[in-house]
């Protein structure tokens, strides 16, 4: 009996593992295509970013559900941020600098801050999980506060802070999967089973 909860609980991990690489995947994908053509105009940035806050705002509904209940809340909430600045961004690209990057920047605010409070229940990852809250904290004031800010600028903070972010996310997925192999073992193992 308990070999097959520990089953489910590695497919379990599996899952969320490979959600985790897949975001951190287009994460950096977009965050390099960010920094690499920040001449592409700010419409298109603004499509790339909707596009990547839109996919982001689905990972965190499902770490929602999946999650601890102290973060559920809070995973919601950046969940319903990510869906609706995601889709304004998507929908209506922007031609002025100031209209893409207040949503942006405010997206960034609300999700490190949920990734702060996610670094206060965690048990792992607590250092990665500080850079990614730091780094969109960061990143998502100087683009708010900033009233001048141009699109090299915006690119440059919004690509850097998809980058830092996807890279965590492949790291963490990862670690998930050398803590699965640890785990593995001891599930298969017929005397701890019984």
């Amino acid at each position: 009996m308990r070999a097959h909860a520990v089953t489910g609980r590695l497919e379990g991990l599996l899952s969320f593992r490979l959600l985790l690489a897949a975001g951190g995947v287009a994460s950096v994908a977009m965050g390099v295509l960010m920094l690499v053509d920040a001449e592409a105009g700010l419409a298109t940035l603004s499509v790339i970013a909707g596009v990547l806050v839109l996919v982001d705002g689905i990972g965190e509904l499902f770490t929602s559900i999946g999650g601890a209940e102290q973060t559920r809340t809070a995973s919601m909430l950046v969940s319903i941020v990510s869906a609706v600045v995601g889709v304004l961004l998507i929908r209506h690209p922007v031609h002025a600098v100031a209209a893409a990057a207040i949503p942006i920047g405010l997206w960034l605010i609300i999700a490190g801050m949920v990734h702060i409070v996610w670094w206060f229940d965690a048990r792992r990852n607590r250092a990665w999980i500080a850079l990614v809250a730091f780094t969109e904290v960061v990143a998502g004031i100087v683009v708010v506060a900033s009233p001048k800010i141009d699109t090299d600028t915006l690119a440059l903070l919004v690509g850097l802070s998809f980058l830092v972010r996807g890279l965590v996310l492949c790291l963490v997925a990862f670690m998930l999967g050398a803590h699965k192999r640890a785990e593995a073992p001891a599930a298969s193992d017929p005397i701890s089973s019984t």
